[in-house]
């Protein structure tokens, strides 16, 4: 309601609009004249917290997530993927890290028995930098985003980016940079996974993963 009756009314009263990535670029066109809406990229800063891009775990076992716990970013339904691959004898290690509160995500791993999952609330960034380090793929589970910033910055820092299959992520990390899956898919999800775990196996270079973030 407010989307389709007072947003157009306000922005009305706006000369511009700046948009600061493609999905709300293609939002606000929607609901101002065009000419009033200007795409602005979003600022990204290259490898924020300051890690060695190339010291990471060469097994694709090792998940990070960091960064706000709202709705639209999925982490129960991440949750739910974990314990679809401990079933199925898939196991990796998850690390939550976020300024939000957990607590409901962590009485969901406790019911669920996910021993493999740890949490982090209002983490330092000495705390990300550590485990960084330590993980080897940067998750990003989410059903809307604007850009994607966390997945560029993760991937500057050196993390396989690892993300649901939704635009503009699919498109910002396409040519074979990452992996995209379909997280409502659980069992495809996981041969997704296996299958490209295994050709990095037998490539583990990350160095097109982390130049990719050039060009952004």
């Amino acid at each position: 309601l407010y989307s389709r009756l007072w947003a157009p009314f306000a922005l009305r009263k706006l000369t511009k609009v700046f948009a600061i990535s493609t999905n709300d670029f293609h939002r606000f066109s929607r609901l101002s004249p065009i000419q009033n809406v200007l795409y602005s990229h979003n600022p990204v800063v290259m490898n924020p917290f300051n890690v060695n891009p190339y010291l990471h775990p060469k097994s694709l076992r090792h998940w990070l997530y960091w960064g706000r716990a709202s709705s639209n970013k999925n982490l129960l339904g991440l949750l739910e993927f974990v314990k679809f691959m401990n079933n199925s004898n898939v196991y990796i290690s998850l690390n939550i890290c976020s300024r939000d509160s957990l607590r409901q995500l962590q009485i969901f791993a406790n019911d669920n028995y996910l021993d493999n999952v740890s949490f982090f609330e209002k983490p330092t960034d000495e705390t990300i930098a550590r485990l960084i380090s330590s993980s080897a793929v940067f998750v990003l589970p989410s059903t809307y985003e604007g850009f994607g910033l966390s997945l560029v910055e993760a991937a500057s820092s050196g993390l396989i980016p690892i993300f649901n299959d939704i635009s503009p992520i699919n498109k910002l990390f396409a040519n074979d940079i990452g992996l995209a899956l379909d997280f409502t898919n659980h069992l495809g999800a996981v041969q997704s996974f296996l299958s490209y775990e295994r050709s990095f196996l037998q490539n583990p270079d990350i160095s097109h993963v982390i130049n990719s973030c050039s060009s952004y």
